[in-house]
């Protein structure tokens, strides 16, 4: 008879610190204070914070936005703080140069007026 396995439960991740911004999430609603982690890619700052308004027992748990416009990047929801960077850097990777300004340089420069 084989003696069976003794699992033990994952240990939890040790604390660590990290650099964090405020900024408003664009909802439904309205806006929503969120804090996040930022990161840079492609010229912006996008951050992950967790998805607002999401019971504690759903998953996903995190996603990301845009920093300056608090718009949320499609498909960026994941478990991790990582996973979901990755997951938004991939989206964002798959939006063409054109659709780019359209969505951002435009919007840049209505803002800076």
């Amino acid at each position: 008879m084989a003696r069976p396995a003794s699992k033990k439960p994952p240990s939890p991740s040790l604390p660590y610190r990290v650099e964090a911004i405020v900024f408003a999430v664009a909802m439904r609603t309205g806006e929503v204070e969120v804090i996040g982690i930022p990161f840079e890619h492609r010229g912006r700052t996008w951050a992950i914070h967790s998805i607002v308004g999401l019971s504690i027992d759903d998953t996903p748990c995190y996603t990301v936005s845009d920093v300056q416009t608090g718009r949320h990047v499609p498909k960026s929801e994941a478990k991790t703080l990582d996973a979901a960077r990755a997951a938004a850097i991939a989206t964002l990777d798959a939006v063409t140069a054109a659709s780019w300004v359209e969505s951002f340089v435009a919007e840049t420069a209505a803002t800076a007026v």
